[in-house]
């Protein structure tokens, strides 16, 4: 006596259904790789210098040879007061930032500290060197320098040059 089989197409969407479900199952017992992956959520770059966490850094200019802005964000997690000197581009800016314990300071043309430049030399599109020292040493970033093109940014940015 012969047994009868289920269609082709049934057996075939069974072991389609069995097989997903194995497979899917290696994720419960797998490690999630991106839970410690540091990112910068935003249009900036971040980093550290000691104690100090810098976010979203970026520069803001009209255009190649304008004058720029420096935005962003420093944080100072530790229990004493920081200084901070952030130099733009090997002296198109230098400015000294002074956090207290646990403070955070906005760094932008409309915000507490401001960080000009009368005129940056490089395309937006490209990167600016933004080195920052403090005590705990240097941190160095490519700060992405940026137009008015993305609506956020455009009132920010002086096009009377």
């Amino acid at each position: 006596m012969t047994v009868p089989h289920p269609p082709r197409p049934v057996r075939l969407a069974a072991l389609a259904a069995v097989a997903g479900l194995a497979l899917g199952g290696c994720s419960a017992f797998s490690p999630q790789t991106t839970t410690n992956v540091t990112y910068a959520p935003s249009d900036g770059v971040q980093g550290e210098i000691g104690q100090v966490a810098v976010r979203n850094l970026l520069v803001l200019t009209a255009e190649e040879g304008a004058s720029a802005e420096l935005i962003g964000s420093l944080f100072n997690d530790s229990g004493e007061d920081v200084s901070v000197v952030i130099d733009v581009e090997n002296g198109a800016a230098n400015e000294t930032i002074d956090l207290a314990a646990g403070e955070s300071v906005m760094i932008g043309p409309e915000a507490d500290e401001q960080v000009s430049m009368e005129s940056l030399d490089i395309t937006p599109g490209l990167t600016a060197e933004v080195t920052f020292v403090g005590a705990d040493g240097n941190l160095n970033l490519a700060a992405p320098v940026l137009d008015g093109s993305l609506p956020e940014y455009a009132p920010l940015v002086s096009e009377e040059d």
